[in-house]
This record gives C-alpha cells, structure tokens and sequence, in this order.
C-alpha cells in the first residue's frame, strides 16, 4: 500500500510495484492512452504519484541502451493543471540520467505543447534510434500521426 499523503505535504513519487499494474491500466484508459502491452515486469520503471490509496498520475520509461522511451504520462483529470504531470517529467529524466540514458524519445498525440515547454523538441520518427523503433509503441501502439519528441539529458 501506497504511504498516506496529505494536501500540504510536497508531491510524492514512488516507484511502481506489480501489484499497482490494474490501477496504471485504468490510469490510462481514463486518458485514452494504450495500456495493452504492459506487464507487472514494466512497473519497476513506472513511477506513480499518490495522494493517499488514490493513484494521481503516472509516467514510464523503457530503456534501450543509452537511450529511453517515455510513455505513459498520465494525470487523473481531476487532478490536472496542478503540476503532476511537469514533476512527473521530472522525475522520470532523473531516473534515466542514474540509468545511464542520454536522450529521451516519446510520441504523442496530444500533448507536443506540453513537452516542448518541457525542452522536447520535435523530430522525424525515422530519427529515432533503431531499437525504439523496434519497440511496441513505435510499432503498433501509437499511430503514424503521432508526433515523435526527443531530449539530450
């Protein structure tokens, strides 16, 4: 069980457990975000933000060598406009900095605003390094329409 959280404590982020994957799943449905290749394996890269036993938000990384896959940002809809999602993104670059990542890739549909306000930049999806292409997202999970993003860390 997640640790208890009141509203003045700062934001508390943990590192997902096997056990959270049905919670994450709904997370993202409730964002229309793809969630069917996920295994309780994925969660030891997925951190997730509580507020008591309720999940906020979530953020994953897969990783491919030196470079990572971002996915999954998810805030409850309830809770957004309030800085979730920006700490999230913060915190899931520190993570891939201590795991030796030096840049970051993600594709979205809805939210390129978003991370270029976070130091993405957009880039062709054909640039992206070839194992991230390889991966289930690039592949099959997220349409060709979707906007590919990179940051150097």
């Amino acid at each position: 069980m997640p640790p208890e959280i009141t509203k003045t404590e700062p934001l508390n982020i943990v590192t997902g457990t096997k056990g959270d994957l049905s919670q994450v799943q709904v997370l993202l449905s409730s964002n229309d975000l793809p969630s069917s290749d996920l295994t309780p394996a994925h969660m030891e890269n997925f951190l997730l933000q509580w507020h008591g036993d309720e999940l906020v938000g979530c953020v994953g990384l897969e990783l491919y060598g030196q470079s990572g896959l971002l996915r999954s940002l998810a805030v409850f809809v309830l809770h957004r406009n309030q800085g979730y999602g920006a700490h999230l993104v913060s915190q899931v670059e520190d993570l891939a900095r201590r795991q030796g990542v030096e840049s970051i890739c993600l594709l979205t549909t809805t939210a390129t605003a978003f991370f270029i306000s976070h130091g993405y930049r957009t880039t062709n999806r054909r640039s992206a390094p070839a194992p991230l292409q390889e991966s289930t997202e690039f592949q099959s999970l997220c349409p060709d329409s979707a906007v590919c993003m990179v940051k150097a860390l």
